[in-house]
């Protein structure tokens, strides 16, 4: 099972939904890897927040922080993971954090499973798109 889940706002309404399709029935062993958008700067609520949802869903939680540059450990987690969910935030730092710290190529590598859940929230979701030229817009991320 190979799985792409991208959000925008998660609500009381949809947040079921939405993690019915990140923590699906049929993938066994569950293990999230979270990645904060701005790495280190994650507001511990959302951590917390993630990490409820990954122990109502039978998942170890592994906390990735994008901006450790050159982390083998980093990369280790998400490699070990089945599912990913990359956060919200601003688009260009969050870009600026997987490059800089080679996250980028891991996500690649995680693709290659034959079994995964990728998903991203907002900033999470624009970086696994093509492009993020929509972030050039007015009133959108700081760049």
């Amino acid at each position: 099972m190979k799985r792409v889940v991208l959000f925008s706002t998660p609500t009381p309404t949809n947040i079921v939904k939405i993690l019915e399709q990140i923590f699906p029935k049929e993938l066994n062993n569950k293990v999230l890897a979270y990645m904060p958008s701005d790495g280190s700067n994650a507001p511990q609520k959302y951590v917390d927040e993630w990490k409820g949802y990954s122990d109502e869903n039978n998942a170890y939680f592994n906390l990735v922080n994008n901006s450790l540059i050159g982390s083998t450990e980093e990369h280790d987690k998400l490699l070990s993971s089945n599912v990913l969910v990359i956060s919200g935030g601003n688009t260009f730092k969050l870009l600026d954090n997987l490059r800089k710290s080679g996250l980028d190529k891991a996500i690649m590598e995680f693709t290659k499973k034959d079994s995964f859940v990728l998903s991203g929230f907002s900033a999470g979701a624009l970086v696994l798109t093509p492009t993020i030229e929509i972030c050039n817009l007015p009133n959108y991320d700081e760049n």
